[in-house]
């Protein structure tokens, strides 16, 4: 990001956090709406602004490596043993990896979010569809770790949400693998047999609480 876009995010990050800081006293139970309460859209347009801002984030570093791809693939045409020209395209490979290797600004604003979301669980007592919006985002960008912990707190919490279960069940039998294919690939063809699966596990799950 330029100078000028970083003073605007957090001059926007500012703001937002004043909001909620301003509001945090109000009322807030039963989905925070009070008067002056902070409200559980205060912080998802906060937490959706920083996501925004996370798949911009991403489609610029994608954008500057596709570049020196680009570039290196004509220097490679363009030259043949021209002792300059390796020397040119060592440093465009020494760029490229230096992009392609992952920092703490790649995972700044992702962690962020993560807070976010904990603070917004912890203040509405781990409402169910904030459950579930912090599970997906969760899965949209391979939080695995995380993922894992978010089924074990909101289960702890609502212990009788079937949904809850089979999502979790789901994980348990499919996410590892997921995190496992990080490449993109896919399963060779489980996910095919996915839908069926979680039927199963959310049918052995509802046997199990009628025999409780």
């Amino acid at each position: 990001f330029t100078p000028d876009e970083i003073r605007a995010i957090v001059t926007r990050r500012r703001k937002s956090e004043y909001l909620l800081q301003r509001r945090g006293g109000g009322n807030t139970s039963g989905g925070g709406s009070g008067k002056n309460g902070v409200t559980k859209s205060d912080y998802l347009k906060y937490i959706e602004e920083e996501i925004l801002l996370e798949r911009l984030r991403k489609l610029r570093k994608e954008k500057v490596l596709r570049e020196m791809r680009r570039r290196r693939e004509k220097q490679g045409r363009k030259e043949s043993e021209d002792d300059d020209g390796s020397n040119d395209d060592g440093d465009t490979r020494k760029r490229a990896a230096a992009y392609k290797t992952s920092g703490p600004g790649d995972s700044h604003i992702v962690q962020h979010i993560h807070f976010l979301y904990q603070r917004l669980l912890k203040k509405f007592h781990y409402d169910l569809d904030i459950c579930f919006n912090y599970i997906q985002f969760c899965k949209d960008f391979k939080s695995f770790g995380q993922l894992g912990r978010v089924y074990a707190e909101a289960l702890q919490r609502h212990p009788r949400e079937e949904g809850l279960w089979i999502e979790a069940a789901g994980f348990e039998f499919f996410g590892m693998l997921d995190a496992q294919d990080g490449d993109g690939r896919g399963r060779n063809g489980e996910e095919d047999d996915y839908d069926e699966q979680t039927r199963i596990v959310g049918s052995s799950i509802q046997n199990a609480r009628v025999l409780m």
